[in-house]
């Protein structure tokens, strides 16, 4: 590595043996006092690359860590390990360093997270993001070869003078092997008035620091969902093709309490499992069913020993399903989390006796003309804007990502031509049967009916929102963003009092001269 500024600079620099001392602490970041080692009056930069960890990957004693030194508020989740470090920095630099500079997981950038960091970068400590590269995938030179998606983004206080730059990628999948070499593909740079949370281009929006927030309920007249049959049933109701055959040889009588069962996994990989369903079954009949008894019993032992209060209660009710979703109209079924690489997040529809899992999201009864905006690139641009990610898979999520979806301006449901649109790429992919939802959506093995099919319904909805269309997911992310603004009208704001005053009452005054 000692030799890449010479590669770069043309010039040779004698790095080794080392001949002046540095002065090196080795301790926790996250236990130590930066502005003792030196004090910021000193710094020029922070740089670091602190850990990864997400909430489900940290030790017992990181989000105790993270949430001190962050301060994030709110009820969700544990934001990832580096949070911290950009809190801890961002507390200091306001004694006198320059400016923060941190590669950092994707994840600061994109959902639930988004909304609890930011604002006390932004507003607690008055930062501004000077620069930022998008989202790209990292692979490390370092042995393990970590794969990850990695963004950069610099901070510096507000007012602080220079310019603002936006460096996008032609796609996440893009790699970066190391900052000095050429990327697989070079990124377009451009100057931004401000750049938002998102790491978008935030001239647009009223509040250059908006975050889009959990919505409990849907702000965009859509119809109600839920989340699927949460089953607490240590596996015990749930069978593959070939264990429900076995299962139905020993036990005939069960045929008429077995569903087919779809989640987030099944629905994308075209697999099939079922589900027993022992609520249906009187309890004359469970009698008379030794092989259904035990696992009845099998789930009464599983749920008796949990430290949650409900699932030890639900024990007495062995045959229930903590939560029982069990659609009785053809629905939208959604995936909780998508594959790694998806061109588009595929939704399509479920059928009755068919008992959705806890891992998908379910519109009962949903509006054809729905399937549509679902379908479409716009959707698409949503979910990777605000729903984070599970490893490198997209997370839909309710409240963030079909809750608050905006929809185009001046309309509450979609146009019944969509609908149509919708089932044509549902009969598109028909035409493949022994392919899955995750083999149609691959980047380079979908099928060209398919993608011509997405692409007159993606022209279609994009004209709703702008009639020029849009040449990017940045841009049609970056309309999103402001039109969210306008319909959630969020109480953080970057002007003062006196300005929103003068700006509600111009926009009174407006609509009582149209």
């Amino acid at each position: 590595m000692n030799s890449r500024p010479r590669l770069e600079c043309g010039e040779s620099y004698a790095r080794i043996p080392l001949r002046k001392a540095s002065r090196i602490v080795r301790a926790d970041a996250l236990e130590t006092a930066w502005a003792d080692v030196p004090p910021p009056q000193r710094w020029s930069f922070v740089l670091g690359n602190p850990p990864f960890a997400g909430a489900k990957h940290q030790t017992p004693a990181q989000p105790a860590q993270v949430r001190r030194i962050a301060a994030p508020g709110g009820s969700g989740g544990t934001p990832d390990c580096v949070a911290a470090w950009f809190a801890g920095a961002a507390a200091c630099i306001r004694e006198g360093a320059a400016e923060i500079r941190f590669v950092a997981t994707n994840s600061i950038a994109q959902g639930e997270q988004t909304g609890r960091l930011w604002p006390v970068l932004l507003e607690r400590h008055g930062m501004e993001i000077s620069f930022a590269h998008r989202a790209f995938a990292w692979v490390s030179e370092a042995r393990g070869q970590a794969h990850v998606h990695v963004v950069t983004v610099g901070l510096r206080r507000q007012g602080r003078p220079g310019p603002k730059r936006l460096f996008s990628y032609a796609g996440v999948h893009e790699v970066v092997r190391h900052p000095q070499r050429t990327p697989a593909t070079e990124p377009e740079e451009t100057a931004r008035r401000a750049i938002s949370p998102y790491l978008l281009d935030a001239s647009r929006p009223r509040n250059p620091r908006l975050a889009v927030r959990e919505a409990s309920r849907p702000l965009n007249g859509l119809p109600r969902p839920v989340i699927g049959s949460k089953r607490i049933n240590g596996g015990h109701y749930v069978f593959t093709a070939s264990e429900r055959e076995r299962f139905l040889a020993e036990e005939p009588g069960a045929e008429g309490f077995r569903r087919p069962h779809v989640g987030g996994r099944e629905f994308l990989a075209g697999m099939h499992r079922w589900i027993l369903a022992p609520h249906d079954a009187p309890s004359a009949v469970l009698g008379t069913l030794p092989k259904v008894a035990e696992r009845v019993a099998a789930v009464r032992a599983y749920r008796l020993p949990s430290p949650s209060a409900p699932t030890k209660a639900l024990a007495d009710r062995p045959t229930a399903f903590h939560v029982r979703v069990i659609p009785s109209n053809p629905s939208l079924i959604v995936p909780g989390v998508g594959s790694e690489r998806p061109v588009y997040g595929p939704i399509s529809w479920m059928e009755p006796p068919e008992i959705p899992s806890d891992a998908a999201t379910v519109l009962d009864g949903a509006p054809s003309a729905l399937v549509g905006p679902l379908m479409s690139a716009m959707h698409m641009s949503w979910l990777r804007l605000v729903g984070g990610r599970l490893e490198n898979r997209y997370r839909s999520s309710i409240s963030l990502v079909y809750n608050a979806f905006p929809l185009p301006p001046g309309s509450q449901a979609a146009p019944a031509s969509l609908g149509s649109m919708g089932d044509a790429i549902l009969h598109a992919r028909a035409e493949h049967p022994e392919a899955s939802l995750s083999d149609l959506y691959d980047p380079t093995l979908m099928p060209t009916r398919l993608r011509a099919t997405h692409r007159r319904l993606d022209q279609a909805v994009d004209r709703l929102y702008r009639r020029a269309g849009f040449a990017s997911d940045r841009e049609r992310a970056e309309q999103l963003l402001a039109l969210y603004e306008r319909k959630a009208d969020p109480p953080t704001d970057s002007s003062g009092p006196e300005e929103r005053r003068h700006r509600t009452a111009s926009r009174g005054k407006q609509g009582r001269s149209r």
